[in-house]
């Protein structure tokens, strides 16, 4: 069993605010702006956070120090997690968030299956039967109760989403593997992503301005998933065993759908708290150590 100390309860909890608040805010600021726009300036503003948080630590000469192997496996490892947001939004953009949602957390699944073979982690029956929970608790959350409202209706925006979760699989087993230095792969990963979209994203659509609203609502977004998520994240995966960090993921939809609630106005519903306490004991699950039986006398 994983020993989870005060610090990383924290930083789990830090993660499943912002990830859970991320749908609500990208659907906010959706409401007339584009999505590739606001994937630009979301890596844009990450990008500015990062350099000069590692500027002003002065830890950017740690940079110059890293081998060349090391940089270019890091480039190359961090352009998992822009296929994952670029794939994110595309779906997003031509099937119901239902739909997408439902298929794009499969993530915590690929990574305990991808963690086998990568990180020679066991799947054993405890974590099969705890990621079965979690995902059983995000369909109840996501469907309301009612599981005929899941349908798919767009089988190339299913395809989409589900590279994108592939991606973002590997993204987490490769680095618990590779990376050393996390705050170097973050700058490394978002300068990389960045540099990425202004090549890419043009060939999408054209780039606008966002108005301050807008702005303020995508500064904020880059700040707290792509730099501070995205250290959390790391630090879990390479703390924690990855069915662990997986099953944890689970809880990010009930956030999320607490923060429907708080920011867009909508009813907590019966099916959302089932589903929060059918992933709760996912995790209580994974977490159980086996009872061992006396010998009998």
């Amino acid at each position: 069993m994983d020993k989870v100390n005060v610090k990383q309860v924290f930083l789990i909890t830090i993660l499943l605010i912002f990830w859970g608040t991320f749908s609500s805010i990208s659907k906010l600021l959706l409401n007339g702006y584009d999505s590739i726009s606001l994937l630009f300036f979301m890596y844009l503003s990450s990008a500015a956070a990062i350099t000069v948080y590692m500027t002003a630590t002065r830890k950017i000469k740690r940079i110059a120090r890293m081998s060349r192997r090391e940089i270019i496996l890091y480039s190359l490892i961090s352009l998992f997690s822009f296929l994952y947001y670029l794939l994110y939004f595309l779906a997003l953009k031509q099937a119901p968030a239902i739909e997408i949602t439902t298929i794009n957390y499969l993530f915590p699944i690929l990574i305990a299956l991808l963690s086998v073979p990568i990180n020679k982690e066991k799947f054993s029956f405890k974590t099969a039967i705890s990621l079965f929970l979690g995902f059983t608790g995000v369909i109840i959350i996501v469907s309301g109760g009612n599981l005929s409202t899941i349908s798919f209706t767009n089988i190339k925006a299913d395809i989409l989403i589900f590279l994108g979760a592939l991606f973002w699989s590997f993204l987490s087993t490769f680095s618990k593997r590779i990376v050393k230095d996390q705050e170097n792969f973050t700058f490394i990963a978002i300068i990389v992503q960045f540099l990425t979209c202004i090549v890419i994203l043009p060939f999408f659509t054209k780039i606008t301005l966002p108005d301050l609203t807008q702005f303020l609502g995508v500064t904020w977004l880059g700040v707290s998933n792509l730099v501070i998520c995205f250290l959390i994240w790391l630090h879990l995966v390479s703390t924690l065993k990855t069915s662990t960090v997986a099953s944890i993921a689970f809880l990010t939809p009930f956030v999320n759908l607490i923060a429907i609630v708080l920011i867009l106005g909508e009813k907590l519903t019966i099916a959302g708290l089932v589903g929060f306490i059918v992933i709760v004991l996912g995790i209580v699950f994974q977490q159980m150590r086996p009872v061992k039986m006396r010998k009998l006398q």
